[in-house]
């Protein structure tokens, strides 16, 4: 019974120390990222507070959508920028590769 439990506690601590590294991981893009961090922070005013403003659930669900559309919409931005930018890293690889492969006559 007691090495059940050891390696009960042992499966708990590797999966909290997943999720710790995980949350980190999350953490430090919010960091890279303050425009979707300040979203988050507006939900999350919402969710606490319900804003003296909306006294109605179909207010606070107006509200909540809109700063859902505006996180996603900044996530796809992110999400855009980082393509393109492969894109263009893979463009240039692809001329360098050319060039250099070009014989000179």
């Amino acid at each position: 019974m007691m090495r059940d439990y050891s390696l009960y506690a042992e499966s708990q601590r590797c999966l909290n120390m997943r999720m710790r590294e995980g949350e980190e991981e999350i953490l430090a893009w919010l960091k890279e990222h303050p425009e979707l961090l300040e979203e988050l922070g507006k939900l999350k005013a919402v969710a606490q507070s319900g804003k003296a403003r909306m006294n109605r659930l179909d207010e606070a669900e107006g509200e909540v959508i809109r700063q859902v559309e505006a996180l996603g919409n900044g996530i796809l931005a992110q999400w855009a920028g980082a393509k393109a930018r492969q894109g263009a890293e893979e463009a240039l690889c692809q001329e360098k590769t050319r060039r250099h492969g070009k014989k000179n006559s």
